[in-house]
């Protein structure tokens, strides 16, 4: 595989100012793009986001406490593969949001968190192959939400957290959904604990992935009319215990429904012929049914100069269109991750995270064909069965160096990190090349070995 020709650069800012004894204002922004500029196969790929926000907490009453933030964002994708005549895909997400939060205490065994949210959202994307444009939408639509959770400890032993939110989306005639929360924890002996959870859960907003035609990005999207909400029942079983004043250890076993999950219809990739403007989304897509279970490990050490934590998942996801079944795109059977922070004395400070998980499935491009089209020979591409196959897995080891010091009376944080050590060619996706003969089949690989430095200073 060729390494990727790629940079980035960001910055983020934050500042704070305590108002009074009971108010603080903070005000919050982060600017930042990826660039992926790879001229040998003519693929060029930017990414970025720019965020601000205002957060005010707010002290009602020794009982009454508040946050209110309110938020503005663009979020945007560019992918260029195959120069003009390949595919070429703009995606554009604007994000205006007001919300609050509030924590009621009645006393030190009963209290009520609730709140609000409002969300003005705007959706662009256009999409061309072939010098022909396949198809633009354009959504703006708006979402509500109000919640409420109490946090109920009874006796000794039994902590209950009932709770139900309420949605509002603007662009679905049944626009209002119920969504009833429960979660419960039982104390077996000291720092011991059996929990369960519950919930059902609502999705507006999806990030599709082309089963047919990977690339690096995915794309985002709310629902409409044509289609129904996104919706998942949670059934979460755990057990957890402190196994030193210093570290708990935790393992859980979930079960959840995947109902109205939206992928491309397999009769249109996101290559095929033009849809047109103003597309609704089942033109494109079909929800989908499935489900996912699996059981997650977590040890977490919290305090002393050794912190950091282990989680592992074995998982197993499923999806089903029109009673055939198969792997969704997200099923990853194992997923192990290691992060631990050393310090080393005198403000210095050593990271390092490891990751590995086992590969996702794959539609694999099989064969094409030549099709005339008025009079132009159209190239046509032939499918696997959707996600039958598997990439290899991934593995990656990141660390970083990092030093605290003092200076202009400012407090500065410097840090060196160098991702992917090993220098190893993880596998975003194939890429192949039907004019040769035989078919040849370049590797389009994620991060090679990337050292990076950065500062930052409070003040």
């Amino acid at each position: 595989g060729e390494e990727i020709p790629y940079y980035f650069y960001d910055f983020q800012g934050s500042f704070f100012q305590d108002l009074s004894p009971y108010d603080r204002l903070t005000v919050s922004g982060y600017f930042g793009e990826d660039v992926l500029d790879w001229d040998e196969f003519e693929f060029n790929l930017k990414w970025g986001n720019r965020t601000v926000s205002a957060h005010w907490q707010h002290v009602f009453s020794p009982r009454l406490f508040s946050n209110f933030m309110v938020a503005g964002s663009r979020f945007r994708t560019k992918v260029e593969l195959g120069g003009s005549q390949g595919v070429n895909s703009k995606n554009v997400i604007l994000d205006y949001t007001l919300k609050g939060d509030l924590n009621y205490f009645f006393s030190q065994d009963n209290s009520y968190k609730f709140g609000f949210e409002f969300k003005k959202l705007s959706f662009s994307y256009n999409s061309s192959y072939d010098d022909r444009e396949l198809l633009s939408i354009d959504q703006k639509p708006s979402e509500s939400v109000f919640y409420i959770q109490n946090n109920q400890k009874i006796g000794e032993r039994i902590i209950l957290n009932p709770g139900v939110r309420l949605s509002y989306f603007s662009d679905k005639v049944d626009n209002i959904f119920v969504e009833p929360r429960f979660a419960m924890k039982y104390r077996l002996r000291r720092g011991e604990y059996l929990t369960f959870s519950s919930g059902l859960y609502r999705q507006f907003i999806f990030t599709v992935r082309d089963e047919y035609s990977p690339t690096i990005i995915n794309d985002w999207f709310a629902i409409d009319n044509t289609v129904p909400a996104g919706k998942s029942l949670h059934f979460i079983f755990g057990y957890e215990r402190e196994l030193w004043s210093t570290t708990t250890f935790q393992i859980e076993g979930y079960y959840k429904t995947l109902d109205n999950m939206l992928t491309y219809r397999e009769s249109r990739s996101s290559v095929d012929e033009s849809i047109g403007t103003d597309v609704q989304v089942d033109k494109l897509f079909v929800p989908t049914q499935g489900h996912s279970y699996g059981v997650e490990l977590f040890l977490h050490k919290k305090y002393g100069r050794i912190t950091g934590w282990i989680g592992y998942t074995l998982n197993w996801t499923r999806s089903e269109i029109d009673n055939y079944k198969y792997h969704a795109s997200f099923d990853r059977r194992h997923d192990l991750n290691i992060l631990f922070n050393y310090d080393l004395g005198k403000k210095w400070a050593w990271g390092s995270r490891f990751n590995y998980g086992s590969g996702f499935p794959y539609t694999r491009a099989i064969a094409t064909y030549l099709e005339k089209d008025n009079g132009s020979d159209m190239r046509r591409i032939i499918y696997s069965k959707r996600n039958a196959f598997r990439y290899p897995a991934y593995a990656r080891w990141d660390i970083s160096l990092t030093k605290r010091f003092k200076w202009f009376g400012l407090h500065w944080t410097a840090d060196l990190q160098v991702v992917n050590v090993f220098n190893r060619n993880n596998i975003f996706f194939y890429n192949w090349d039907f004019n040769d003969n035989p078919a040849t089949r370049d590797e389009i690989t994620m991060l090679p070995l990337l050292p990076t430095m950065g500062i930052s200073v409070d003040f």
